[in-house]
C-alpha cells in the first residue's frame, strides 16, 4: 500500500507537467501562427517589401 499511495502523487505530478508542456506548446503555436499571419498581412498591402 505504501509503495501504491507514494507512487500516485508522481503519476500525478508527472500528468500536470505535460499538460502544462501541450498547453504552453498550443500557445506557442498559436502565437506562431498569428505572427505569420500578420506578417503575411503587411506583405500582401506592400507595407514590408
Amino acid at each position: 500500500m505504501i509503495a501504491i499511495n507514494s507512487g500516485v502523487p508522481i503519476i500525478a505530478g508527472y500528468y500536470q507537467q505535460s499538460n502544462i508542456k501541450v498547453l504552453v506548446k498550443r500557445s506557442v503555436d498559436w502565437l506562431t501562427l498569428r505572427f505569420f499571419r500578420v506578417v503575411y498581412i503587411l506583405k500582401e498591402r506592400n507595407y514590408i517589401k
